[in-house]
């Protein structure tokens, strides 16, 4: 299905969406349906819907077939291997062409299940992309509202503190957030036809944002401590 594309000369690269595998218990079908909600798994979770034809700048390298001169030119898979960190890999390949999505080319593979394995996964993936921020990299505005979502929850305890201003505008963003994590569960529940696969995304989505935000932020501070120590040498 991807190969018909590389007929036009000017294609450098085709991948396809990774379909969630839905077979076994709660624990799989949670995690399924997070990497389906555009609310739990913000732009990633284009990577997981088919979706239609389009150029892309952010696929995983699971489902992705690419011409070797381009991969070999750009050295985006080198760099990516240096890095920990595939989020740049379709950005280079760009460069020499278009990358291309197309629904056409879906793979079907089990996620990461509830809970410990897939917040193990979404802290180490969102560690790489900090790192990668903090050494000046081009990583996805999505890591950003993550890391301040970890912000504000690890400042939660202090919100008394706050100017009043302050409190006000948590407090919207508070009743937002839960607006769309309703919303959110619902639609997970009616996907799935089950209730408690809603229930499990409503209590699921908040940790994993958590995991991700922290794992930016240790990610970027990493970053920092070498920068540090060799400022004090000078």
């Amino acid at each position: 299905a991807l190969l018909p594309y590389f007929a036009n000369p000017e294609v450098v690269a085709v991948g396809g969406p990774i379909l969630p595998s839905v077979s076994g218990d709660l624990r799989v079908l949670g995690a399924a349906a997070l990497y389906e909600s555009r609310f739990a798994a913000g732009p990633l979770a284009r990577r997981h819907l088919p979706g239609n034809l389009r150029e892309i700048a952010d696929q995983p390298l699971d489902n992705l077939l690419v011409r070797r001169e381009a991969a070999g030119e750009s050295a985006a898979f080198a760099d990516a291997a240096a890095r920990s960190d595939d989020s740049d890999v379709c950005r280079s390949l760009a460069s020499a062409g278009a990358v291309l999505f197309t629904p056409d080319a879906a793979v079907v593979a089990p996620m990461p299940r509830l809970v410990r394995p897939l917040l193990a996964t979404v802290h180490a993936h969102a560690r790489a992309r900090g790192r990668s921020l903090g050494s000046g990299g081009r990583v996805p505005v999505s890591v950003l509202p993550p890391a301040l979502f970890a912000v504000c929850a690890l400042a939660l305890p202090a919100t008394p503190l706050f100017p009043r201003s302050l409190q006000r505008m948590l407090g919207v963003g508070a009743a937002a957030y839960l607006l769309g994590l309703s919303y959110a569960s619902v639609h997970a529940g009616l996907r799935h036809r089950r209730p408690a696969v809603g229930i499990t995304l409503a209590l699921a989505t908040p940790a994993s944002h958590l995991a991700y935000g922290v794992g930016v932020l240790r990610g970027f501070v990493e970053t920092l401590r070498p920068r540090a120590s060799r400022q004090r040498r000078r």
